[in-house]
């Protein structure tokens, strides 16, 4: 009977302060408004709330992001590399899973984070990106692209770290952006 919300509000033309509201009620204050940080998605599960997103800023030129889970409003940086970024979040038994990508020169690489430690999705040649994550059981579930060099993107969908379904489409970019599961 609980709704959660998250969201942010302006602190300034350039920054936000995320927030998570539970029926209305601000909760959860995540972000300070004193930098440019980023929260993306939102779980319940039993009593814990889990925000994914990023704590971010620029180091003189560069953009830096660090992946981040909170963990009822307690922040956790899961990865110092500059280069990357998260998109969901998802508990599976007493395990966190982040969906997401990172940078290596120009190419991003899907990548899920399981308690903080990366595993690659792809081998890096081209692009890809994982959007979402699910867990069923002892099975985690990913969806996102991955480009083919100079041909179009194609949708995919892993299950467990290898690939499970691909959606291809020869004239446009296919990304399976949202995966939800259900045993009905």
């Amino acid at each position: 009977s609980d709704v959660y919300i998250l969201g942010y509000e302006s602190a300034s033309a350039t920054v936000n302060v995320y927030k998570i509201w539970k029926n209305g009620i601000v909760m959860t204050i995540l972000t300070d408004g004193s930098s440019d940080e980023y929260a993306r998605k939102l779980k319940v599960l039993g009593n814990n709330v889990f925000v994914v997103g990023a704590t971010a800023g620029r180091s003189g030129a560069i953009f830096r992001s660090f992946p981040t889970v909170w963990k009822n409003g307690t922040r956790n940086i899961i990865s110092e590399n500059p280069s990357s970024y998260v998109e969901d979040v998802a508990i599976n038994g007493n395990d966190i899973y982040v969906a997401g990508y990172e940078f290596n020169a120009s190419v991003a690489i899907a990548k899920i984070w399981k308690n903080g430690v990366a595993t690659s999705l792809t081998s890096g040649t081209t692009t890809s990106k994982s959007f979402s994550i699910a867990g069923l059981g002892n099975d985690i579930y990913v969806s996102g692209f991955e480009g083919q060099g100079s041909s179009n993107e194609i949708g995919k969908i892993w299950k467990n770290g290898t690939v499970l379904s691909s959606f291809v489409n020869p004239t446009f970019d296919i990304s399976v952006n949202s995966i939800f599961l259900t045993t009905n």
